[in-house]
Parts: C-alpha cells; structure tokens; sequence
C-alpha cells in the first residue's frame, strides 16, 4: 500500500468510527454557545444558559488547582547525578511555558475536554521568527560613502531577521479535526492518528524551501477552499459566514505513526514520507478525558449527560413565559352583530369599545388560559436539581448564594462531596500534563543545540545551579549538556485538591489548634507543616526553621529550649498568627 493510499483509508475507517460522536459533539457545541435550532414565531425562544454556567464553573477550577503557583511541571532527578540536570530543565521549561503561553492552552485544552469529553493537545518543536527594521550607523569605507553619509544621513535602515522562538511548542488540536485508529484506548496504544489542518500555499512554498515538503508545485494548478471546522460550526450558529473563493487554502492530513510521518495535501498529493523526525518515535499528541469510559476513547463532558434536562429546562421556561403572555394578552371573543370595529379591539390606556349590544357580556368576552400554576416552578428547580446531581457543579461550588437555609456544617459537607468529583477530573488532567512534560524534555534534550540564557523568577528553587543577578533581575545559562539526565515528570502544584476543600481541610486543622491548645499545648511542627500546605505557599526546611525559633522565641525565658513541641505558657492564638505570619501565609 502506498502512502496516499494508506491516509486516505486509515482517514476514511476513522471517520466512519466517530461519525455518531461527531453529530453528537455539533448539538454541545450549540448548547454551550445557547443556540436554538428552531425559533417558534409569536412565542418565547429562551435558552436557558445553564451547561454553560457548569462548564464555566468546572474549568475554572481545574486551572487554578493545577495552575496556582509556579512551576508547573517539575522533572524529578531518577539518580543523584541528575539533580543538577533536573534543576537545569526546570529553569527552561518555565521559561520556554511563559513564552509559548502555556497555561492559556492548557485552558483551552481543558475547556475543550469539558465540551465534548475528549480533549487533544500537540507537542512539537517550533521555531519562530520575524523581520525587523533596525536604524544603524552607515559603514564609512571611502570617500564616497563619506559623501553618503552628508546627504543621506550617518544612519541607514536595515532589516535582519529575528528568531522570537525556538523550543517545544504545544498546539491544541481542534476535536473535529482529529482522527484516531478506532481500535485505540489512548494515543499510546494507538496504530495511528490523522491531523487536519489548512495551510496557506505561501506556508507549504516555506516549507518547500526548507527542506521539508515536495511536490508543493502539483497543488498550485488545482487551488481549494475546504471548510475550516471552527468556521463552520460558527456558521451552523449562524455567527459566520462561509469563507471567500480569494481565501485559497489547502487541507493537510499530517499521518503519524511512532515510527513514521505522511503528510499529504488536497488527499492527492503526498507531500512528505519520512521517518519520525523526533528520537522519542512517539506520536506526538496528548489526550485528556473529562469522564473516561473504560475501555473506550472517547470520554464523556459535561453537556452529554446534561443535554435533555437542558431542553426539558428550555421548554419548561418557554411555556411559562407563552403562559403568561397569553394570559395578560387574552384572546376575545366577539359577536358579529356587535358593531365592533376590530381597530377598537388593541388595549391601550384610557381606550374605547363601542358596541350596539346593550349587554356587553353578549358582545364581547375574554378566553384564554389561566395562570401557569406554581408546581411549574417547582419542576424547574427539580430539572436544576438533578443537573446539580449529574454534574456535581451545585451552587455553592459556582459561588451562588443558595436558596433556603442551610448550617455551615451542610454547606462544607456538600462541598467536600462536589470536591470528591473534581479531584477525580483534576487527576484526568494530571496524568495528560505530565505526559506533555515528557514530551517536552525529550525534544529538548534532542534539539536544544546551543547554550540558553534564560531569564528566572528569583532563585527558582536552585539548590545546585547559581543564578547570575543583572540588576534586579535573574538570568541562568543553560547549555546541552546541563540538560541530560532522566527524569520523572510531575505536577508541581503543592496540593492538587479543589480550593473549596483547602479550605475546609484549612478550617479542621484551625479547630484541631484550638482543641491542643486547650489541653497539651501548641501541636507539634508536623501538624504545623500540614497546615501550611493549605495556603498558596511552599513549604520548605527554612520556612519551618524560621517557625521553630517564632515559637521558640514566643515562649517564657525559663521555658526556650530547642524542643519540637513547646509546652504551654503563650498566648496560643497570637503565636498562631506570629507563625503564620513569619511563613507568609494568608487567610
């Protein structure tokens, strides 16, 4: 089987796999967006913009949990020897995730996994550059250019090209644009997977140029203009138009296996067949799920199980809305032998009906429907509820005040019973960033070729490798081999737990304080720590170093010693605020 013969099949199979999903995906999207498929003429076309209030509330609180504090990701050392190596690849990976602007991705990344259930992510390297005019002093070599310098000036214009970046890059890929060996549970155990994308013929003429692609010349001859499937989903909302007949793009299938890459332009023309061009010889896309279905790809989001009480809420709302307008605006019932002129009948302030009929019941007579009843807005919040029951995104969770009354003690157990379903969703999330980090050191172990100098935070947690100050900022070079070692990819945030759930953790270890200091004293520095970690704040040995002499210090002289447990005689609630405050800590 040739190559153009083996995409366009492996594309063909994995279209019809997912042809179901596909259909299905179009409906969330609408209903995330509120968009109505049919307008009723006359009555109340309401959307009820409730799975976009779980969506907005779920992704939220993904990316402040795993996103809180820097780094991100950090590379353990797997041996002693690496620990420089790993402090070294810490140091490049922040930097290089500020300037691609990862945590925004991410958050599409995630988002796009709460709309559909699956989200897909690539890792690649990328390299960036631009053109910028300089102003530089005219060289002066004869006299001619000296009599140059006098009419033109002693500086000239010129333009050099400038690299804005060189390093990993990572690429959200568009759901409907992704097709996957429909045998597969994950990327990892997948035969293949497909990449659509429209490129401009000016891109596929560079990447001619360098080195990459061929045949670019037998596309020019047969133009296109495919549909861009963000573009199209506006349009079935009605929010785009389709594109121009000037907009002359070309569609891309970019054919991974772990060994191997085919690009091919139009399903006609192959425009690359080579080896994988990275050592790794992975394929080079992440997953993540919202749900995930055992056994199956694709995940479940946060609109399919709530898809039909999202309608039911529609309608419901709708009908209330129909009801009450019929019932201010009453049909009339008139006779034909009133006189009535029917201009008469429009109401209006201080306005007249003149009739021949001496009984006006006879004449004239209102009918239509009485007042929806009350049980109709019972049944809303019952649909509410059980939106609330699926999703797990109760009130209090979206920062709502919630109806009825309710003990702090039933708010923070149904908040701790909602955490237990995001954890689970943070984990998801997790896993797929963790295996992006892999990537990302693999392709900078590969391709990083010559010394980096990178701009840090402080000292970034360097414990091996000593910062260079320049004013009052810091810079660390960075060369190839700085960057060799084995790592073992981790989530670098302190505690991957919802923030409402610190909170009651943070709030269960203040009480158990208040419980010791009535009875043994203040805890011991354990306790303390554990504490600690439920602010937005490291946790380090000179951090507790400084607690221990806070506490030290806050106790009687004859009672300072060097003890881990102090025993009584302070004011147990000022010296809390003294360690936390010494820890900079906050509520």
């Amino acid at each position: 089987m040739d190559a153009l013969e083996k995409v366009t099949d492996a594309k063909q199979q994995s279209e019809r796999h997912r042809q179901p999903k596909e259909e299905k995906w179009r409906k969330y999207y609408k209903d995330y967006r509120t968009y109505l498929e049919e307008e009723r003429e006359g009555k109340s076309n309401v959307f009820v913009p409730y799975v976009f209030s779980i969506i907005e509330s779920v992704v939220p609180r993904l990316t402040d949990t795993i996103f809180r504090q820097k780094p991100y990701l950090r590379p353990l050392p797997r041996t002693r020897e690496d620990i420089p190596s790993a402090e070294a690849m810490q140091a490049l990976l922040d930097y290089q995730m500020d300037k691609m602007n990862f945590k925004r991705k991410c958050t599409e990344w995630f988002k796009q996994a709460a709309l559909y259930g699956t989200g897909v992510i690539k890792v690649i390297w990328k390299t960036k550059t631009h053109t910028v005019t300089e102003r530089v002093p005219r060289p002066i070599e004869n006299p001619l250019d000296v009599y140059e310098a006098l009419i033109n000036g002693r500086h000239m214009e010129m333009e050099r090209e400038v690299t804005e970046y060189d390093g990993p890059y990572i690429e959200v890929v568009d759901i409907f644009d992704f097709y996957v060996d429909p045998f597969a549970e994950d990327i990892d155990d997948a035969r293949y997977v497909i990449h659509r994308s429209l490129k401009s013929i000016q891109h596929l003429r560079s990447m001619a140029r360098q080195g990459i692609y061929q045949n670019v010349g037998q596309l020019e001859e047969a133009p296109q203009t495919p549909d861009h499937e963000a573009s199209r989903r506006q349009m079935d909302i009605e929010q785009a138009q389709s594109p121009g007949e000037d907009d002359e793009m070309h569609e891309i299938l970019e054919y991974w296996e772990n060994g191997r890459i085919i690009t091919v332009a139009d399903e006609s023309v192959v425009l690359r067949d080579e080896e994988n061009p990275y050592h790794h010889k992975k394929i080079p896309f992440v997953k993540v799920t919202d749900v995930q279905v055992p056994k199956e790809f694709w995940g479940i989001g946060e609109i399919e199980p709530n898809e039909k009480l999202q309608h039911e809420l529609n309608t419901l709302r709708n009908q209330r809305i129909d009801n009450l307008s019929l019932a201010i605006n009453n049909m009339l019932l008139v006779s034909e032998q009133s006189g009535i002129d029917p201009d008469d009948l429009v109401w209006q302030p201080n306005g007249i009906i003149w009739t021949n009929k001496p009984n006006v019941q006879e004449a004239l007579q209102q009918i239509g429907p009485t007042n929806v009843s009350p049980s109709a807005y019972q049944e809303e919040e019952v649909i509410k509820q059980d939106m609330q029951e699926t999703s797990g995104v109760v009130q209090y969770v979206k920062g709502v005040e919630p109806t009825g009354d309710a003990t702090a003690t039933e708010i923070t157990s149904l908040q701790r019973e909602a955490n237990y379903r995001f954890v689970q969703k943070i984990r998801n999330m997790v896993d797929g960033l963790e295996k992006v980090g892999e990537l990302m050191v693999a392709l900078n172990q590969q391709l990083v070729s010559e010394d980096q100098y990178i701009r840090i935070a402080g000292n970034h947690g360097l414990q091996q490798l000593q910062p260079q100050q320049e004013g009052q900022f810091n810079f660390l070079e960075v060369s190839p081999e700085d960057i060799m070692g084995q790592f073992d990819m981790q989530v670098a945030s302190t505690s991957l737990e919802p923030n409402a759930d610190r909170q009651v953790r943070r709030q269960q270890f203040l009480e158990l304080l208040q419980i010791l200091a009535q009875t043994t004293g203040m805890p011991s520095m354990r306790l303390l720590e554990e504490l600690l970690k439920t602010y937005d704040m490291p946790v380090t040995d000179e951090i507790m170093e400084e607690i221990q002499q806070q506490i030290q210090q806050a106790q009687p002289p004859e009672e300072q010693a060097d003890v881990d447990v102090p025993e009584g005689g302070a004011d147990q609630a000022g010296l809390l605020q003294r360690i936390l405050g010494a820890a900079g800590g906050g509520g």
